[in-house]
């Protein structure tokens, strides 16, 4: 790794940047937090890191991020131009892991070194990261009788039976359906549907009203949802509530007619919607003309 220069009023001084062996920690940053202090798995993870670079030129940028088991991994690259110019700079950047299973992490920092363009190697290092806990559950309320339903949550536990095992257990919950007409009976013991997909709706008959409650973290509104010509059921994915027009605006040219559980619907050729504001934890069979991806507006 090429030494970093500082001119000093005596003369030239020459600087050489820690080098990390097997994620030993070292001094590349004053300070790395965490927030929110006290986080959730419902809660987006953000990790800062600041300190001071010895001459104005170099720069930090992040270019990857990801968590495997009980770890936040976090790619840097540490530019650093032919010429610097001799003066002390204070530095700050965030990144945003987005939402994080529950769990106690550690944080890996890779550290990619590049002078003037060109790669001078690899370092990294490795620190206690957050603890995270797992945020309230998920509700879906069920009325007696068949409920178009969602639920955008990653979900711990992503079998339909277990999922839904407090109402088997109470004996309420009579049957569960797919968009495919695979379903679930547990009066029978019977169920042929895969594993749980927070992007589709299901049709969920209870015997009783009842509330179904998931744990898990929030999928991220941004996710594209595969929509094949025809029918399908999807789930609404943001926070927020909003009508159906602006909710449907990017697929307006490829959507025939979307419905809810209640028989309510939003029909593109004669621009009529009678459908209450969409919001989480309904599901909504939507017909398009053709294969497209559908992004939900945030509103």
């Amino acid at each position: 790794m090429k030494p970093i220069l500082c001119f000093v009023a005596l003369g030239l001084v020459i600087f050489q940047m820690p080098t990390v062996q097997g994620y030993a920690q070292e001094p590349y940053f004053e300070h790395i937090t965490f927030s929110p202090a006290e986080p959730t798995d419902a809660d987006s993870i953000i990790v800062t890191l600041s300190g001071v670079l010895s001459n104005l030129g170099p720069s930090w940028d992040v270019t990857g991020s990801h968590f495997e088991a009980d770890l936040l991994y976090l790619d840097l690259e540490y530019y650093e131009p032919e010429i610097v110019l001799p003066m002390m700079t204070e530095f700050e950047f965030s990144h945003n892991f987005g939402t994080v299973p529950a769990g106690e992490y550690g944080l890996v920092i890779n550290i990619h070194w590049v002078v003037d363009g060109v790669g001078e190697g690899d370092d990294g290092f490795a620190i206690a990261g957050p603890s995270i806990t797992r945020g309230p559950a998920f509700e879906v309320p069920l009325h007696r009788g068949w409920n178009l339903i969602s639920i955008p949550r990653i979900a711990y536990e992503n079998t339909f039976e277990g999922l839904f095992a407090p109402l088997i257990d109470a004996g309420v919950l009579v049957m569960v359906r797919d968009g495919d007409g695979r379903f679930m009976r547990p009066d029978r013991g019977f169920s042929n549907l895969p594993d749980f997909d927070p992007l589709l709706g299901y049709q969920v008959m209870a015997s009783d009203a009842c509330t179904l409650r998931v744990e898990g973290r929030p999928v991220s509104a941004a996710v594209p949802i595969p929509l094949s010509e025809g029918w399908n059921m999807v789930a609404y994915l943001p926070a927020e509530e909003q009508e159906a027009r602006p909710a449907f605006e990017a697929i307006r040219d490829e959507l025939i007619i979307a419905k809810n559980g209640s028989g309510n619907f939003y029909v593109t050729s004669v621009d009529f919607s009678n459908l209450p504001p969409l919001s989480q934890g309904q599901g909504y069979q939507v017909k398009v003309r053709q294969d497209v991806e559908m992004v939900w507006r945030q509103p």
